[in-house]
């Protein structure tokens, strides 16, 4: 089971999106093997946070729509770890204001785009990345099933 610790929370934003992230999170674990009670923070920041985070951690002086920020190399490392209290895998950072141009842009609902943001961040703490072809596609499928089976209200 997921525990989230959510900052910043925006009006724009509906109740229900926390129960969709908590249960498309809960469907990566257990799409994954990880049967473990974890702990992921969520954060909503502006374009002006998001981008002196990026410039600091990653040495990039650009706004971006979502970074992760990982515990663990991937989840093996996880797999490792026997305990009873909560698993700290990370910090997820979502720009709500990139959210909302993309959604625009995609003809999805603000809420979808911050579901599908959380979605490919929290796959990025378990170990998942995009810079090859391959690694893209298979965490674009992994994306893809998360929304199917979830039953979230895909507009993609």
């Amino acid at each position: 089971m997921i525990e989230l610790n959510i900052l910043n929370w925006h009006n724009d934003l509906s109740n229900n999106l926390k129960k969709n992230i908590k249960k498309a999170f809960n469907l990566i674990l257990k799409n994954e093997g990880l049967n473990i009670n974890a702990e992921v923070s969520l954060e909503f920041v502006s374009d002006n946070k998001i981008r002196e985070l990026n410039q600091n951690y990653r040495n990039i002086d650009k706004t971006t729509d979502v970074l992760s920020f990982p515990i663990f190399s991937d989840k093996n490392e996880i797999l490792c770890i026997k305990t009873k209290n909560p698993l700290e895998l990370g910090d997820i950072i979502i720009n709500l204001n990139q959210a909302s141009k993309q959604a625009k842009l995609y003809g999805n609902s603000l809420d979808y785009e911050v579901l599908y943001l959380a979605i490919h961040s929290f796959l990025h703490l378990l170990g998942y990345d995009h810079i090859k072809v391959e690694d893209k596609k298979i965490m674009r499928n992994i994306e893809k099933k998360i929304i199917q089976d979830g039953k979230f209200y895909e507009t993609r």
